[in-house]
């Protein structure tokens, strides 16, 4: 699982994608690519799949991202958005995702 982000100068600062991507080394493979998005601009939600790849869209709610610790609210928002990954093993994904956040 590799994470990156799309952010404006507000966000930008607060979503560390290098966190996820030491915690989660190795979980889901490395073609897996989630998106934390961090802009107010109406996106949604999204996960689709081209070829060997799987890309998971993740939006943040940006009111809670400028005023609170990002970070929980990225957990709780990762695990609630892997089942869109429907053709991935969810269940073992979710699993792995969920233990190496709680440690």
């Amino acid at each position: 699982m590799q994470f990156n982000k799309r952010v404006d100068l507000v966000t930008s600062p607060a979503i560390d994608t290098s966190y996820f991507n030491t915690l989660l080394e190795g979980i889901g493979g490395d073609q897996l690519y989630v998106t934390f998005v961090a802009v107010n601009d109406g996106d949604t939600t999204e996960a689709w799949q081209e070829q060997e790849e799987s890309f998971l869209w993740l939006v943040l709610p940006y009111d809670r991202i400028v005023t609170e610790d990002p970070i929980p609210i990225m957990k709780q928002y990762l695990l609630e958005s892997l089942p869109l990954l429907q053709w991935l093993d969810v269940e073992s994904l979710q699993g792995q995702v969920a233990q190496k956040i709680a440690a």
